[in-house]
């Protein structure tokens, strides 16, 4: 699992990657429900932070059964929201 932390603002109204995951249909669904996305990610928004350090540890699923199954990867340097 790889984890980008947000440093968020007053100004981080839209955002074209947030938007194209319907991040704000998040809070509306429960842990079982997805939700189906309209094209596919581009994770190049991030480009500038996959380069760069990060933290990495075993850990469990954010979602029941929350199996301890997985290794996070946690990216040293927060995104902006804002592009």
């Amino acid at each position: 699992v790889v984890g980008i932390l947000f440093q968020v603002t007053d100004e981080d109204v839209d955002n074209d990657f947030l938007s194209s995951i319907k991040f704000e249909q998040a809070p509306e669904r429960k842990y079982d429900e997805g939700i189906s996305l309209d094209s596919e990610v581009d994770l190049n928004f991030f480009s500038h932070i996959f380069g760069g350090e990060f933290y990495r540890y075993k850990g469990s699923l954010t979602t029941p059964p929350c199996s301890e199954i997985v290794e996070w990867f946690v990216m040293a340097t927060p995104s902006t929201i804002s592009p």
